[in-house]
């Protein structure tokens, strides 16, 4: 430093520096030894002066005492090591830096790896990277620290990084952020750091440093105390539920250290209870004796032994909160710096009288930062004030490096009697909004005044003129008032606007432009480069339009069942109704969903499904504790994808593994805050094991899988609001490459609180009105819908050959990506043509085929005429339609916006659309907003149920759009079915679906009337069993008269048709029914009330005792036989033999009654033997009269040949002595009953029955069927 010695010197010429004397290092250097000097323990040792010092530095005087008390308590709450590898950034010009990060270490002998402040700042991964080397245990750092470290630590050098040797990371010497401790967990948690890592501490230059410090090993503590109680009471009221705007987080600090004791006290200096707030004061053995040479200053620093911190805070259970900063201290950036140096600074510039400015601390709960605000007595115009503020701003940057917030203009500076300033007015009355008006007026004033002093660039060619005069257009200017580099967003451009710029030069160009032009350039000139060195479009080549629109077979994919729960509607036939009758299922949050939310104040518009809280969790062996701690939308997902595997025909939970995916869509889960508050007030020990899984969105799909045996892949998507169609565009692809057999597409959107109502409304999603206005000129968003649909896919070929009700086949998809745009949630219309373009060339379908198009249709001004004009230049391009004959809807404004449901709910739309024919209505369009320039497009906009017409030999095509936040668009292309002939009444029936209700649960098992297989045979029976069953006897009851509403509402059902499908594809429980029905029965409601009923034997299979009747006396219609052809098969494989038995007793003629009572003989044998292969457990086979003959041949007591001699033999035994000399065995059947739980009777005329029943008394047989 020796050559500095003369600038040194200079200095004393100036008064300030009058005595004083300058050394250098160099004199300080000697060859010999230097005696130790004998440093009494309270001698002065170190001179710590406050931060920011402006003329009046005031010296923090530390003794040896006070520096080893504070770092031996330090070093036993750290429980440091001589193990300990320590790292620091912070100077040793600050006390944290000195004290805690290196005296600390000395004391216990640790490892000190030490970087320069700057070096850090530079690049904080290396501070890291460096920490992981070196396997640091513990650093310390101010909250700017750990945000700079948030902010600049790229997350994919994440990996590099490894924090698991950390034992702490101390925070401190600011006020300490919960959104920077957070922010830090969760970015560094991937490196092995954990939230119980960060330890919170309390410290000041007057107590050498620290002063609490939070417990080790423990997340720290938040408390959330109430903004208005503590503002306006000075009470630290804590809040759980109460609206967020009332809640302000702070931190625990923590306990003392050793030697170190905290009370709060009174503006009287007397020591307040627990959450009262006051000022922090502290006494102790490391507690400074006051400042160097200002006795003054040091005497009012103590009350009766206690120092004055300067900040307010309040004690809760033991641990210190700091709350705020008194009135003559701010704390900037981890420095205190003394209000009145910071106006002193002001006052010696001479730009203020004196008096005329005060400074106030706050430190901002809702934005995490503190702010520094400037009052000034002001009494003129803005302009003159905009001069002063710059003056101020401008000073303290240069001469403190310190940033003013707000510069504020007040007529008077508060003071009290005695004339000292009263900030915490000033600052209550800045946080009830008091100067909000003039701040708005000051930012006006600045925006003008910037205006009026630019300079204006004139374009320096044809194409920066063109770009000029365009933005004068849409921005309302006069040219002249715009300059070449000005930007468009400073002049007030918005997204309509910008919307419509594009749109002008679009058209000027010719070409797509895309919204890359605002992300890339800013001003005109930057535009003008731009499109000057634009590259050529990408445009779709001619050849890929050359399609001849005919459907492959072998990839087409079916859609074979549906079900849904969608505001006002539980089954497809009831959400069809509310379609054609244009009804709006909006209305406000109910009663109960406000009491489930524990939100009594929730009063948002909303799509809303009614019990959400209700499932049959017994049905699918999940217990009441587990549902109750399950996301609702992994609940009724599961429930709703039973329904639509039932109504395709798909047998749900065989016990075979099955190929087949489940792809689901998912965005929010609501209810994890309601978990997380019970967890919160109850403990972690209350809640159950699995509520981690039931509420990860990953385990909406793997539930599915797991409680139906599949093994394709299950997979959760959340693409937003293209969920559902982008999940579905995955799953055809899966199918398609005949990975999987068949795939469950579902989405869910359910919401348990209103927080997604609370943030789209920050994000301007949801509409103002309790309307979602698509198309029309006042649309000013969506309103949200609650919805849960699910659909099943499986090949179209194996739809066909399993005679599959088929709703419609997907003939064609895409997804892709906007890319740039103007933000992450502006759509763009380049990235939604490509989309179109592209699934209608997988479709091999020309746009102009389509009769109607499901429009994403978010009924946003901007939203709307970007999506028409994307649809309009997709159909109108080469010699496609431009007739006005394509219909045009969105569901949205029938249900509001399900979110990743959304397209879901237009797929069912369209579908049901396709099957009845029909358009139906969008509603709530009023004025048509003019940017769709609906008279240049082939479309019009359906506004009444209209008949959905083609040309013959033609079948109806539709497209349905969904667009995602985020930029993930998708289009699917859909087609009708008419390849074969499918039962013209299943879907009517399937369209019926109920579902079976508790009062408390909704029960899975449901009644869908006939849907995909039918019978193959050539010749239907007259008659048909109907089989039904539940899991519980109440459930089955239900379904029962669910099943006569059902046939009551439709009379004309087909019963062959019905009673297969509930036969064949329904899996049957435990508790069951049945009864026999026909076509030609008129009342077949009523034949239901009949059905016999029983419960199927848990745990072993039923006993069952076959009862066959007398066959010589039941005669056979000649034409029996041949309905069935596996009787008949059977009969003519033993004609040989029946032949034979004729011959023997002289029964030549076919036509005599011998030759017809052998074929009844044949026909039960028959019959009973595909009972027995049946699988069903026959106890004992039981005959009545010439029955008992076939009894002994089933069991095998006689051979075939002897039963037919036997059964001649009765035959003329009838004949020749009458119809009295039957063999009777009704009392063997009554020993039967004794033993078994069901009565087979077969052949039986009505009185055999009834004599059989007569003798149940007592027996534990159930039936006789």
């Amino acid at each position: 430093e020796e050559h500095n010695r003369k600038y040194y010197e200079s200095l004393q010429q100036s008064s300030y520096y009058e005595g004083i004397r300058f050394i250098s290092t160099q004199e300080l250097e000697t060859e010999g030894v230097g005696e130790p000097y004998d440093a009494q323990p309270d001698e002065l040792a170190f001179l710590q002066f406050s931060s920011g010092s402006t003329g009046i530095p005031k010296g923090v005087k530390l003794s040896s005492r006070n520096i080893l008390i504070n770092a031996l308590a330090m070093a036993e709450r750290f429980e440091t090591k001589e193990s300990d590898t320590v790292f620091t950034w912070l100077p040793h010009t600050h006390d944290m830096g000195l004290f805690v990060q290196h005296i600390t270490p000395i004391v216990s002998g640790s490892n000190i790896v030490i970087f320069s402040p700057y070096t850090f700042v530079r690049s904080p991964y290396l501070f890291l990277r460096k920490m992981s080397e070196h396997r640091a245990t513990w650093f310390g750092s101010t909250n700017f620290g750990f945000d700079w470290m948030v902010q600049k630590v790229a997350d994919e050098k994440l990996a590099s990084l490894d924090l698991s040797s950390l034992r702490f990371a101390l925070n401190g010497a600011e006020p300490i952020s919960i959104l920077v401790v957070n922010s830090f967990a969760k970015k560094f948690e991937p490196c092995g750091y954990k939230p119980e890592m960060m330890l919170p501490a309390y410290g000041m230059a007057e107590a050498t440093v620290g002063v609490s410090i939070w417990r080790m090993d423990e997340v720290p503590r938040v408390e959330y105390i109430s903004r208005s109680k503590l503002i306006h009471a000075q009470l630290a009221v804590p809040v759980q539920e109460s609206d967020d705007r009332d809640r302000l987080p702070f931190v625990h600090e923590g306990t003392p250290l050793s030697e170190i004791s905290i009370r709060i006290a009174d503006e009287h200096g007397s020591t307040v209870d627990e959450y009262v707030v006051g000022e922090i004061q502290i006494q102790g053995g490391s507690v400074t004796s006051g400042y160097y040479n200002r006795d003054d200053l040091t005497e009012s620093l103590f009350v009766d032994g206690w120092l004055h911190t300067g900040d307010l805070g309040f004690i809760a259970e033991g641990s210190l909160v700091v709350s705020g900063r008194m009135k003559d201290i701010i704390f900037i950036r981890g420095q205190n710096y003394f209000a009145h140096d910071l106006e002193e600074v002001l006052y010696e510039q001479g730009a203020i009288p004196r008096g005329n400015i005060a400074f106030v601390g706050l430190f901002n709960g809702a934005t995490q930062q503190e702010e520094l605000l400037a009052f000034v007595k002001h009494k003129s115009g803005v302009k003159k004030l905009l001069d002063l503020r710059h003056q101020i701003i401008t000073h303290m940057r240069e001469s403190l490096g310190i940033e003013v917030t707000h510069v504020i203009p007040v007529r008077t500076i508060p003071k009290t009697t005695s004339g000292k300033l009263q900030r915490f007015e000033l600052r209550k009355n800045y946080e009830d909004g008091e100067y909000d008006e003039a701040l708005q007026e000051i930012h006006a004033g600045l925006e003008q005044h910037r205006i009026q002093e630019r300079v204006i660039h004139s374009p320096q060619n044809e194409l920066e003129s063109f770009l000029r005069r365009s933005w004068a257009e849409v921005l309302g200017f006069t040219e002249t008032r715009i300059s070449t580099d000005d930007s468009f967003l400073a002049l007030g451009g918005s997204s309509i606007q910008r919307f419509q710029f594009l749109d002008r030069i679009e058209k000027h160009f010719g070409r797509e432009i895309g919204f890359e032009l605002f992300v890339i350039c800013k001003t005109i000139k930057q535009m003008a480069d731009y499109l000057l060195t634009m590259p050529q479009a990408r445009e779709i080549p001619a050849s890929a339009w050359d399609a001849d629109n005919k459907l492959d077979l072998h990839n087409a994919v079916a859609i074979t069942g549906i079900a849904l729960r969608v505001p006002g509607a539980s089954t497809p036939q009831q959400y069809w109704e509310n379609l054609c009758a244009k009804k709006d299922s909006i209305g406000k949050v109910s009663e109960k969903r406000r009491q489930l939310a524990g939100k009594p104040e929730w009063d948002d518009w909303l799509g809303e499904i009614a019990d959400i809280d209700y499932f049959d969790n017994d049905f699918f062996e999940i217990s009441d504790e587990e549902a109750a701690f399950m996301d609702p939308q992994q609940r009724l997902m599961l429930e709703i994808a039973y329904k639509a595997l039932e109504d395709a025909g798909t047998l749900p939970g065989l016990d075979e593994k099955r190929n087949i995916g489940v792809y689901t869509g998912i965005n929010i889960n609501t209810y994890y805050q309601l978990v997380m508050n019970y967890m919160d007030k109850h403990g972690v020990d209350r809640i159950h094991p699995n509520t981690m899984v039931g509420n990860m969105h990953n385990m909406v799909s793997a539930l599915i899988a797991h409680k139906l045996n599949f093994t394709g892949p299950a997979l959760v998507i959340d693409t937003a609001c293209s969920s559902f169609l982008v999940a579905l565009h995955q799953a055809v692809a899966a199918i398609r490459q005949n990975s999987i057999s068949g795939a469950i597409v579902g989405a869910a959107n359910l919401l348990a609180t209103p927080i997604v109502h609370q943030l789209s409304r920050k994000a301007g999603i949801v509409s103002s009105t309790r309307c979602t206005k698509t198309f029309d000129i006042e649309a000013d968003g969506s309103v949200l819908g609650e919805g849960v649909v699910v659909v099943y896919l499986e090949p179209l070929t194996q739809a066909v050959q399993d005679n599959k009700q088929i709703y419609g086949i997907i003939r064609g998809s895409a997804v892709n990506n906007d890319g740039y745009s103007l933000g992450i949630m502006a759509p763009n219309p380049g990235g939604q043509y490509q989309v179109l373009s592209e699934a209608y060339i997988d479709a091999n379908l020309s746009p102009g085929e389509v009769g109607y198009v499901e429009a994403h249709g978010s009924g946003t001004r901007i939203g709307d005429p970007i999506e028409v004009n994307a649809l309009t230049k997709l159909f109108t391009e080469g010699k496609r339609r431009t007739d006005g004959k394509i219909g045009l809807g969105s569901v949205k404004t029938n249900i509001g916006h399900l979110l990743p449901a959304a397209g879901g709910a237009g797929l069912v739309k369209v579908l049901l659309s396709l099957y009845h024919k029909k358009l139906v209505p969008s509603l709530h369009m009023g004025t048509r907003n003019p940017a769709l320039e609906m008279e240049k497009s082939p479309f019009f906009i359906v506004q009444d149920v209209e008949e959905w017409s083609v040309e013959e030999n033609n079948t109806r095509k539709a497209g349905i759009s969904s667009f995602g936040l985020g930029g993930t668009n998708v289009h699917v292309v859909l087609e009708e079915w008419n390849g074969v002939e499918t039962p013209s009444t299943a879907s009517e029936a399937t369209e019926a679906t109920v579902t079976s209700k508790t009062s408390e649960t909704s029960e899975a098992s449901e009644v869908t009337a006939a849907s995909a297989a039918t019978t193959r045979s050539a010749v239907r029976p007259c008659k048909h069993l109907l089989t039904l069953s539940a899991k519980s006897e109440h459930a089955l009851e239900r379904v029962i008269r669910q099943t006569q509403e059902l046939l009551e509402l439709n009379p004309s059902i087909d019963i062959n048709h019905l009673c297969f499908t509930r036969n064949r594809y329904r899996k049957h429980y435990s508790y069951r029914a049945a009864c026999i029905l026909s076509n030609s029965d008129s009342l077949k409601a009523e034949v239901l009330q009949t059905a016999n009923r029983g419960r199927f034997l848990k745990n072993r299979a039923a006993k069952v005792a076959l009862v066959i009747g007398d066959i010589a006396s039941q005669p056979l219609a000649d034409n029996l036989l041949t309905q069935d052809a596996a009787l008949e098969q059977f009969t003519f494989d033993h004609l040989d033999v029946l032949e034979c038995g004729a011959s023997q007793y002289g029964v030549s003629e076919p036509e005599m009654k011998e030759r017809v009572q052998l074929s009844v003989f044949f026909y039960w044998y028959s019959l009973v033997q595909r009972i027995l292969q049946s699988g069903v457990s026959i106890i004992e086979i039981r005959g009545l009269g010439s029955g008992q003959i076939l009894a002994d041949l089933l069991q095998e007591r006689m051979d075939i040949k002897t039963a037919l001699d036997t059964f001649m033999f009765e035959l003329k035994s009838i004949r020749g002595e009458g119809e009295d000399k039957k063999c009777h065995a009704h009392e063997d059947a009554a020993l039967l009953q004794s033993r078994a739980d069901v009565l087979l009777g077969v052949c039986m005329t009505k009185e055999e029955a009834a004599k059989v029943l007569s003798h149940k008394q007592n027996s534990k047989a159930q039936h006789i069927l």
